[in-house]
C-alpha cells in the first residue's frame, strides 16, 4: 500500500487558499485561487478567464513562498517585484 505524506505546510497552504476562494460557484468561474507546492516552494495564483476571450482560462502567479529547512526561515516574494528583489520575511 502506497501512502502519501502530506506536510503541515501543505495543509496550512491549502487552508489559506480555501479561505481566499469565493463561496459561490458562479463567482469561482470568474475568479478563483490555486497553488502549486513542491515540498519547499509554493506558487500562489489566481484563475480567471482572459479578458478578451472568456473561453480561455488563465493562471496568473502573484506570490512565491519558499521554506528553507536548514535555517528554519520562510520568505514570501511578490512576483510583480521579483526583479527588484523585494522580499518579505515571515
Amino acid at each position: 500500500m502506497d501512502k502519501k505524506t502530506i506536510s503541515i505546510y501543505e495543509v496550512q497552504l491549502r487552508s489559506f487558499i480555501e479561505s481566499l476562494r469565493p463561496t459561490e460557484e458562479e463567482t469561482r468561474k470568474l475568479l478563483d485561487f490555486g497553488y502549486i507546492w513542491d515540498g519547499q516552494t509554493a506558487f500562489l495564483f489566481e484563475i480567471r478567464p482572459k479578458w478578451n476571450n472568456p473561453t480561455e482560462i488563465q493562471q496568473h502567479h502573484f506570490a512565491k513562498i519558499r521554506y528553507m529547512r536548514m535555517i528554519t526561515d520562510s520568505s514570501i516574494y511578490s512576483l510583480s517585484h521579483i526583479d527588484s528583489g523585494l522580499k518579505c520575511k515571515i
